[in-house]
């Protein structure tokens, strides 16, 4: 079937010539789109068909096949960056081709515009059914089909430009998806490997993260199999030493400044004493959302220190005995 073409505003009469037609194709003035690849499925010789001789005038790169099984065979190796079709082909029909394009998941991105005789509102439902992307009627002006070919080409480009867009925001999040994780396992490693305990609890009391020496310590006092997670000093503290341990956190918490303190803990059946830094954790928008915790042992010290004030006392205590004029000084 021929096409019948016309400029933009006028129809087609029964005495025009092929020439007539090329010429309103020709002087079409919308600007091209360099190199891009148009399909057209058309049983009309290259020489002979308008559509081909306009696009062609507009640096567009023609590749035209005579039927939609030459188009099957033709996509099969080459992927172009539109199709031009007419409803009734030879063998396989426009809409049949077109699904068939849209099944295809190497061809389905590849807008297809159909070019029909008619301009009924069944054949258009047919065609975007099948999955057209746009549908051209006879008679067809030359602005018209470059400016919707224009359009769909822009589109697919868009499209093609997001996709790859995607891709690359997809690798990078990947990226920092797994540099991100292994900041954390570094970061786990380094404080799970400290002889201090260190721990993070909400602004409620209750742990949320706490080092291996923390649960190896502490996390059996509930039978909570070591995890302390979501488990507050109550749950693993005498009530006298759990308000304790509360009261220095509410304090940062009330403060927002970080605070040296030293704190007792029972583990072992003993009480021991812990030099802790405490400091407030905050969110993006700068409000606090937890209280870290680090804190050392210094028991040992604390004996230390207690055994020598004890040794001291006695001494002065003697010297005061035999030398009555000595003066003991002051702590």
């Amino acid at each position: 079937m021929a096409l019948s073409i016309c400029r933009s505003g006028q129809r087609a009469t029964p005495g025009s010539t092929r020439q007539v037609k090329r010429n309103a194709f020709m002087n079409a003035p919308l600007a091209p789109r360099p190199c891009a690849r148009v399909l057209i499925v058309d049983d009309t010789p290259a020489h002979q068909c308008p559509l081909a001789q306009l696009l062609a005038a507009q640096n567009y790169t023609i590749l035209l096949v005579p039927s939609g099984a030459a188009a099957l065979q033709f996509m099969a190796l080459n992927l172009p960056d539109i199709v031009l079709l007419n409803v009734q082909k030879p063998g396989i029909d426009g809409y049949a081709l077109c699904r068939h394009i849209k099944a295809h998941p190497r061809l389905c991105a590849v807008p297809v515009i159909f070019i029909c005789a008619n301009d009924r509102s069944w054949d258009k439902v047919q065609a975007f059914t099948a999955g057209a992307a746009d549908f051209v009627a006879h008679p067809i002006a030359a602005p018209e089909v470059l400016a919707r070919l224009e359009m769909q080409l822009t589109l697919g480009s868009l499209r093609q430009q997001l996709e790859q867009r995607n891709l690359e925001r997809s690798a990078e999040l990947r990226e920092a998806t797994e540099a991100l994780h292994e900041s954390r396992e570094l970061l786990k490693t380094i404080i799970d490997s400290s002889t201090a305990i260190i721990y993070v609890k909400d602004l409620d009391g209750r742990y949320l993260l706490a080092n291996h020496r923390c649960q190896q310590l502490f996390g059996g006092a509930s039978g909570a199999s070591g995890d302390m997670r979501g488990l507050s000093d109550e749950d693993i503290f005498p009530p006298e030493m759990a308000q304790a341990l509360a009261g220095f956190d509410r304090q940062v918490i009330a403060t927002g400044i970080a605070i040296e303190c030293e704190e007792v803990r029972l583990h072992g059946g003993m009480p021991h004493t812990y030099t802790s830094v405490k400091s407030v954790l905050r969110d993006s928008n700068g409000n606090i959302h937890a209280v870290c915790t680090i804190a050392t042992d210094i028991t040992e010290r604390v004996r230390e220190e207690a055994i020598l004030c004890e040794l001291n006392a006695m001494l002065e205590s003697r010297l005061s005995q035999r030398l009555p004029e000595y003066v003991p000084q002051a702590p």
